[in-house]
């Protein structure tokens, strides 16, 4: 029941009425356009110009006590190329926004435990992965392409590697030891990331929410 400005009960007018079955105003429009953006960038992947470093090469040594020989041996690190900076004298060095794993041909994949980040010399012309916690190097190539690279672009080199043989590595699926390998390195831009259904569910749930505002407010307005 409304009520006008000296508190009598009144009767909605008939322009109440017709204002309860107008379409969606430009305020509601305006909120449906914000959360249409701000679910989209929710759905797609925070950075457009992630690379994948890749190390792999044919190698030895032992994942969690089990030894392997004459196994395709994969270190894979997630970067975000704009992240790429140059840490001291002519070494650049980029670091992981997702966990950094290797993956032995025969044992599966395990994730490393202390932080693990992707560096270039270019002094030595030597780029590769360390274990940042112990400041040993698990694996790195050497390649005259590294001379000018910033770990910012898209690559791809062999050469001759250098390890530490022997040194345990902290895994999720026990130590890491490296005794040989002949190693490839290389840098790809990461695959656009599929939205997920999270994501989807809540566009949906904001669209029906929506929907349902114009039937709201005519509820309210025959309640009172």
């Amino acid at each position: 029941m409304h009520r006008d400005n000296y508190g009598n009960a009144v009767q909605p007018t008939l322009i109440s009425n017709r204002r309860a079955e107008m379409p969606l105003s430009w305020r509601t429009l305006n909120f449906l356009g914000i959360l249409l953006a701000g679910v989209i960038m929710f759905a797609l992947p925070a950075h457009a110009t992630n690379l994948a470093y890749t190390g792999s090469g044919i190698g030895a040594g032992s994942l969690g006590g089990t030894p392997f020989s004459d196994a395709l041996v994969t270190f894979t690190l997630i970067g975000d190329s704009d992240g790429a900076f140059l840490a001291f004298g002519n070494t650049w060095r980029n670091e992981a926004i997702a966990p950094v794993t290797v993956s032995v041909e025969g044992l599966g994949t395990a994730t490393f435990l202390d932080q693990v980040i992707v560096f270039n010399n270019q002094g030595a012309a030597v780029a590769g992965f360390q274990d940042f916690d112990s400041f040993f190097d698990i694996v790195d190539v050497q390649n005259p392409a590294f001379a000018t690279y910033t770990l910012s672009t898209p690559i791809g080199v062999q050469g001759p590697p250098l390890f530490n043989p022997g040194v345990a590595f902290a895994t999720d699926q026990g130590n890491f030891i490296l005794t040989s390998i002949d190693f490839g390195f290389t840098a790809s831009p990461v695959e656009a990331t599929v939205p997920e259904p999270a994501s989807l569910a809540m566009l949906s749930t904001g669209l029906t929410a929506l929907a349902g505002i114009p039937a709201l407010r005519r509820r309210r307005l025959t309640s009172q």
